[in-house]
């Protein structure tokens, strides 16, 4: 018979379940994204650089902005001289783009 209280190995293992099961949730939608997205690999590029900027400014006070860590200006227009939104439509489609 049960009596309705948990041990703390209990609560540890349904935990440590929960956490591995939406860690592999998660890598299951992002392989499927990558996979059928159209994406450039360059995005993910982007994406890694602009993450660890902002993890970076966050814990240090002095940088006030992502080309400080990047050394990226992150305000230029692109080599071929057109703007984000131009490159964000592709085949008369809408994308998603992480610049700002």
């Amino acid at each position: 018979q049960h009596s309705g209280t948990f041990t703390a190995p209990d609560i540890c293992f349904w935990l440590f379940l929960l956490v591995v099961l939406e860690i592999g949730t998660d890598w299951i939608k992002f392989c499927l994204i990558a996979k059928f997205s159209e994406m450039q690999t360059k995005t993910f590029e982007v994406y890694r650089e602009v993450l660890l900027a902002d993890i970076l400014l966050c814990r240090c006070g002095q940088l006030t902005s992502v080309s400080q860590v990047t050394g990226h200006d992150t305000s230029a227009q692109p080599e071929n001289g057109s703007t984000n939104k131009e490159l964000a439509v592709k085949d008369g489609k809408e994308r998603p783009h992480l610049g700002k």
